[in-house]
């Protein structure tokens, strides 16, 4: 058997209720890793009454500026970000994806780890992405030629898009 685990990062946008709309008509479950954005509480609600999951992607995505500064500076958006979901909606968060991946955190991933399960999450990074983040004017079919070979030799494939860019979703 083949499974693929969709996942989309960075949001949720205006976007994000179109994704929303083709998961629904496929009956398909995503997982969307957050980040804090008060402006955007009725698609963070949405994702949730379509029974999808929120993942933890920080509060920020600061990643340039101290994110992986610290194990401290670094829970603490963590955590931040944690506690902007549960007091919105009563919603436990337990998975979590660092931003631009586990590789971004560089030498401090490791001490990343410990904090991350002290505080009940496991992270999940991705094998598999469509470039939708990357490459300007990416189409559709520009997205689906890259990621398909790729996920297609995985037994489980974990694609990650992202719901800002309307090329993944077809």
């Amino acid at each position: 058997y083949k499974a693929a685990y969709l996942t989309f990062d960075d949001g949720p946008f205006n976007l994000t209720y179109e994704y929303l709309r083709v998961l629904k008509e496929h009956n398909t479950l995503a997982t969307f890793f957050v980040l804090g954005k008060t402006d955007y509480l009725p698609v963070y609600e949405a994702i949730i009454k379509d029974g999808h999951t929120l993942g933890n992607h920080t509060y920020s995505h600061l990643i340039r500026k101290g994110l992986y500064y610290s194990p401290e500076s670094f829970i603490k958006d963590v955590l931040k970000m944690d506690a902007f979901i549960k007091e919105n909606f009563n919603y436990e968060m337990t998975v979590f994806r660092f931003p631009g991946g586990s590789s971004s955190s560089g030498k401090m991933k490791d001490k990343c780890i410990n904090p991350l399960h002290e505080n009940n999450y496991n992270y999940v990074d991705w094998n598999s992405l469509t470039r939708d983040a990357e490459i300007r004017g990416l189409t559709l079919e520009q997205a689906y030629n890259y990621v398909m070979p790729r996920a297609l030799t995985k037994d489980f494939s974990v694609l990650l898009m992202h719901d800002f860019n309307s090329a993944s979703l077809g």
